[in-house]
């Protein structure tokens, strides 16, 4: 089993069930599972306790890792998710 650094962020938002229906947002999450390209993970999870979407990425660089990540939540955001 080959171990890749993980990277994960937090976006708060206005309606967690809305996010992962976002046409945009999983256009975003299937062009980083591309880009990683088997050699590691992306997900999106919604928080069980707060209004909160979990973007985790494994990949084979933590700067990969964190460029994936952000790519995804800034979809996110600039989709009008994020909460005030």
């Amino acid at each position: 089993v080959k171990l890749y650094p993980q990277y994960m962020t937090n976006v708060r938002v206005k309606d967690k069930a809305a996010v992962l229906a976002d046409p945009e947002v999983l256009n975003s999450l299937n062009e980083v599972e591309k880009l990683i390209d088997g050699k590691g993970r992306a997900l999106l999870r919604q928080s069980g306790t707060e209004p909160v979407i979990r973007v985790m990425i494994e990949s084979e660089s933590e700067d990969k890792c964190k460029e994936y990540a952000h790519k995804i939540a800034d979809t996110i955001i600039s989709q009008g998710h994020q909460a005030e």
